[in-house]
């Protein structure tokens, strides 16, 4: 069940990936330049930043309680929430819409119109993305992962053909935002139908003061942690420019794919994890999914190292080669979050959300002072290294937690190994000519396939999923 519920969730990742790298890479290469991404990735910061504080911790009030509750309630709390984030989610977007109308007139000399307009709709893709990002975790929990999979799949192709069209049509940078909204617009309206099979109304009050008590400490952290990209973008738009920050956007995209993997793995035994630390027993199928999962992303960790350089010089025409380099830092974020998973888990079933969301502002506040002092003294490598740090003490701090309350996770020799292995690949790269990468990353294939027998363990996956 394990294998046929990742590869529900892989489907849509899988379709990312291929149609990114095989079309919208290229095409987005072709029509767009480094400053028309960087003035995309400047945009979304804004957007993102505000909306994350719309998010009042529904993920955490989930955790904690859906495990309690039968059919009918675990459908209100579903509505009932939903309805709570869209709230404050039009509450927050429309005061930042009223604020920056106001003050317009004074702001003309330093946005131009069609900044304006843009950040308007990246603030409407925003909103109607909301419901998506409670009904998601629902899914999750109760595992309908073949749902999930339809609107991930169906809403990734809309905004695909949009965006790829307005692009053919010459709309250039306003091309990527329409096809965000249409996007969440395609993501929304299937919502509301999986909403109206499963969701229930009632018991509204309670779920809504529920949201309040859990998400309350999730507000500093929200605020924190949305403003982070908008934050890291600032520090790369000054010290600079904006064709250096569409190429380090460029390689988030990256960055971004790969992430893909670990998303649909965490998808798949949220569940699971939950179950977990409410037993205390580890099911030997868990055991084995995670193994195989720290195997094939030790794969792709392998690939990137050796690969990134060579495929995004030929998909985007060498215009944005530069942005190469950058990548094999960013398999760390999905090494990170490997190793993070179980302990955030645990302190989300056990109504740890003061921690976790400390955990968050800590780091986040040390890694930004970080990214701007490294960024004076060794250039654009300082922003990226800071960024990678919030990740890293986000998962010690919530690790030092789950220790104290008596929890190790069972993965964690596995996944510091692969971590080790990777970091000392990364710091060989200035001592190792490209010929020399290619015959470590072959001998490190050949030491994973005889360590996890990989082609055995395959052909186990494919039967699983084929029954």
């Amino acid at each position: 069940m394990f294998f046929k519920h990742y590869f529900n969730y892989l489907s849509p990742a899988l379709l990312t990936i291929g149609l990114g790298f095989i079309v919208l890479i290229p095409i987005r290469a072709y029509y767009l330049d480094p400053i028309d991404l960087g003035i995309y990735s400047f945009v979304m910061g804004i957007s993102l930043s505000m909306s994350a504080l719309s998010s009042l911790g529904s993920n955490i009030v989930m955790s904690s309680h859906y495990l309690k509750l039968d059919n009918i309630e675990r459908g209100r709390m579903l509505v009932s929430l939903l309805l709570f984030d869209m709230l404050i989610g039009l509450i927050i977007i429309s005061t930042i819409i009223i604020i920056v109308n106001i003050f317009y007139s004074e702001m003309q000399e330093f946005i131009s119109n069609d900044f304006y307009y843009l950040l308007v709709m990246a603030l409407i893709g925003s909103f109607l993305a909301i419901p998506w990002n409670t009904v998601s975790y629902f899914m999750i929990l109760k595992k309908d992962s073949k749902q999930h999979a339809i609107i991930e799949t169906v809403a990734f192709i809309i905004g695909a053909v949009v965006s790829t069209i307005t692009l053919y049509l010459g709309y250039k940078v306003w091309a990527l935002f329409y096809g965000l909204i249409f996007a969440s617009i395609g993501r929304g309206t299937l919502c509301l139908f999986y909403i109206k099979l499963n969701g229930q109304l009632g018991n509204i009050k309670y779920w809504f003061w529920q949201s309040s008590i859990l998400g309350a400490p999730a507000i500093p952290s929200n605020m924190i942690y949305g403003v982070k990209p908008l934050i890291e973008k600032l520090i790369i738009n000054y010290s600079f420019g904006l064709s250096i920050l569409g190429l380090y956007s460029h390689s988030q995209t990256y960055r971004d794919i790969m992430f893909q993997f670990y998303k649909s793995f965490s998808k798949s035994v949220t569940h699971d994890l939950l179950l977990f630390c409410k037993t205390g027993k580890l099911e030997e199928d868990l055991k084995l999914v995670y193994k195989r999962a720290i195997a094939v992303i030790s794969f792709l960790g392998i690939a990137c190292f050796a690969l990134s350089e060579d495929i995004i010089t030929y998909i985007t025409f060498g215009k944005f080669t530069e942005s190469a380099k950058f990548v094999p830092a960013w398999y760390l974020v999905v090494l990170f979050s490997f190793w993070g998973l179980p302990y955030v888990q645990l302190l989300s079933y056990l109504k740890q959300s003061w921690h976790i969301n400390i955990s968050i502002i800590y780091s986040t506040i040390f890694g930004l002072v970080l990214a701007f002092i490294l960024s004076l003294y060794i250039g654009i490598w300082g922003p990226l290294i800071g960024i990678i740090s919030i990740n890293l003490f986000i998962v010690l701090m919530n690790r030092r937690k789950a220790i104290k309350m008596g929890f190790v996770s069972p993965f964690e020799r596995e996944i510091l190994s692969v971590i080790t292995c990777y970091v000392i690949l990364l710091f060989s790269t200035d001592f190792l000519d490209k010929f020399q990468q290619y015959i470590i990353s072959l001998g490190a294939i050949i030491i994973l396939c005889a360590k996890y027998n990989i082609y055995r363990s395959l052909k186990k996956m494919k039967k699983t999923i084929s029954l």
